[in-house]
């Protein structure tokens, strides 16, 4: 009896273990330091690929320190048909030092701490058939 319980616990884990999917999603991003808003569109994005470091070139520039204050992410896509009606999470590895996730224009999670990942789940907010946006502000 014992083993027979050992066995259903094994493939209990292996099926729960199976059904996770893991997308790639760090290209195709776009970065601004613009003032944005969901009301204000107009705003210069630049498109970047992520892992990103936004304040590399301050050190470069005629500006004395570095650029402190607020930057955006932002991601635009539609859900492929197989993970519609599935439990979606992002997970963000890293973001300095305060970052508000946002999806379709509502905040979904706040997270401070710049080297500690932490996850989001999307699935509240997202939208099957559109084209979905995804934005993180993050705050240094």
């Amino acid at each position: 009896m014992k083993h027979l319980l050992y066995i259903i616990v094994f493939f209990s884990l292996k099926q729960a273990c199976a059904q996770r999917i893991v997308l790639p999603f760090n290209n195709d991003w776009q970065f601004s330091k613009d003032n944005f808003s969901f009301n204000n569109k107009v705003v210069q994005w630049h498109n970047i690929n992520l892992p990103h470091t936004w304040n590399i070139a301050d050190v470069m520039d005629d500006e004395p320190g570095y650029y402190r204050g607020p930057a955006y992410y932002k991601k635009e896509f539609t859900l492929p048909k197989n993970m519609r009606n599935k439990e979606l999470y992002l997970l963000i590895e890293g973001a300095n030092q305060q970052a508000e996730v946002f999806v379709n224009g509502k905040k979904l999670n706040e997270h401070i701490g710049g080297y500690t990942a932490f996850f989001t789940r999307l699935s509240p907010l997202l939208i099957g058939n559109i084209k979905n946006e995804l934005i993180i502000k993050v705050d240094n």
